[in-house]
């Protein structure tokens, strides 16, 4: 019958498509036979650990004395994914951070052009009575929105991704109303940390001077 999806354990452990027979009937039918896998299902009444120095000493005497075999356990196997997990979060921490001082970069460069090109309206907003405060916080605005919007846009990305891979494969990922909220609070930092550059520009500009820029 078909397998389906199985556990993720189970399928590097290989325990999802296994034969059974007889040991004598396998023999007979294919001489020579090595064994290379012995799967047991022990009982929990008994400590995991007695038992595993049990097996190891009975195949360490029938291996005379060379340890050249292993022992693999579920718990084994969950730490073995748990890591392979863990080597590839940290790996896509490490692109998130990439990617957000790049982005951080674009929208330092894009406000400083839009500062430049706007010179002349941050002038007459001062002539008009504008502080400088004012002219700070609306260009500290602007640089947090479209940091927002570049956030909307990956969360969106990652939806598409995530279901992407749950209908070709047997992980299930979800966006949590946490993560969410994580992923725009990191956006508005963003926007802040590298729009304060152009605002205080922006802010510091002479009014006269902006006046005359074309």
């Amino acid at each position: 019958k078909p397998k389906g999806n199985g556990s993720v354990g189970g399928s590097m452990l290989g325990l999802s498509n296994l034969v059974y027979l007889p040991e004598a009937f396998a023999r007979f039918q294919f001489p020579g036979l090595q064994v290379n896998r012995i799967v047991l299902r022990t009982s929990y009444k008994y400590p995991a650990k007695d038992m595993l120095d049990g097996m190891k000493q009975a195949m360490l005497k029938n291996h005379r004395g060379h340890e050249d075999f292993g022992l693999i356990t579920q718990e084994k196997g969950l730490d073995l994914v748990v890591k392979l997990v863990n080597m590839a979060q940290s790996l896509l921490v490490l692109i998130a951070a990439i990617s957000l001082f790049v982005a951080g970069v674009g929208i330092m460069n894009i406000m400083l052009v839009t500062v430049t090109e706007r010179t002349r309206e941050i002038g007459i907003r001062k002539t008009v009575g504008a502080r400088r405060s004012d002219i700070f916080q609306q260009f500290i605005t602007e640089a947090v929105i479209l940091s927002i919007i570049g956030g909307v846009i990956g969360l969106t990305i990652s939806k598409i991704v995530c279901v992407l891979i749950a209908k070709f494969s047997a992980l299930t990922p979800e966006i949590t109303p946490g993560l969410v909220i994580m992923a725009l609070l990191v956006c508005t930092i963003v926007g802040v940390f590298f729009g304060v550059t152009p605002a205080v520009r922006a802010s510091s500009l002479n009014p006269i001077d902006a006046l005359r820029h074309e």
